[in-house]
């Protein structure tokens, strides 16, 4: 009997951190709902992650590069 507790508390667990990750890159939505993405790291610190405003990289902190 505990188990199967100790089982479904850690599956509970697994589901919830699972369902709560996103990708969430920080970015609004402009009133069409579209996120006009510009700006790159030029050291791709993020991969190929882009950004809607001017201003530096959060990893790295070189200036953003215009698309």
């Amino acid at each position: 009997m505990k188990k199967s507790i100790l089982v479904l508390a850690v599956a509970a667990i697994g589901m919830v951190s699972f369902t709560s990750c996103s990708n969430d890159s920080g970015n609004e939505p402009t009133a069409e709902g579209q996120v006009e993405k510009e700006y790159y790291c030029p050291m791709k610190c993020e991969g190929e992650k882009m950004y809607a405003e001017e201003g530096s990289c959060p990893v790295c902190e070189m200036n953003l590069v215009k698309d």
